[in-house]
């Protein structure tokens, strides 16, 4: 990888094969991470699919997807984005990519009228969590079907209104 790079996030359609190939690497790392077979991971898979007022993010370097990240609307506040997705290629990690990503995700939240957005992650991923409360997202109490869940860490952000 160079040390000089240029990155840019653009939305796509989640059955590209950009984002499938990015979502596939994550259920694989996720099972991995977990300690869970990939057939137990395989509903994360399988539960992506277009819906309104959603979008798709993959960042891009030199034409390769390095990372992705997606938002949707939550079901029981339309004005709530929910993260998903994120995940950023190992090779490419602590170079900002994540934060290029979510940023991404933020605007178009915004641009779709939503005010805040809500993410769900795992307790041992430091890594993003780390992220998440640099970019100003704080904990809250998990929500849907993260509530009882003891591996869920759930934060927020309040998205500026014009």
């Amino acid at each position: 990888m160079p040390t000089g790079f240029e990155v840019q996030v653009r939305t796509v359609e989640v059955y590209s094969a950009p984002a499938q190939s990015l979502i596939r690497r994550l259920c694989d790392e996720l099972a991995v991470m977990y300690d869970t077979p990939s057939e137990e991971v395989e509903w994360y898979f399988q539960e992506i699919k277009p819906v309104e007022r959603g979008v798709f993010a993959v960042a891009f370097s030199e034409g390769e997807p390095i990372g992705c990240g997606a938002i949707r609307p939550y079901i029981e506040d339309a004005q709530v984005a929910e993260v998903k997705r994120v995940y950023v290629e190992p090779l490419w990690r602590k170079r900002g990519v994540a934060r290029l990503v979510m940023l991404a995700l933020e605007v178009e939240a915004q641009n779709l009228g939503y005010r805040k957005m809500q993410l769900e992650t795992g307790n041992i991923q430091v890594a993003a969590i780390r992220l998440y409360e640099s970019l100003g997202y704080q904990h809250c109490t998990c929500f849907g079907h993260y509530a009882n869940d003891p591996l869920s860490v759930c934060f927020e952000k309040s998205l500026p209104t014009e």
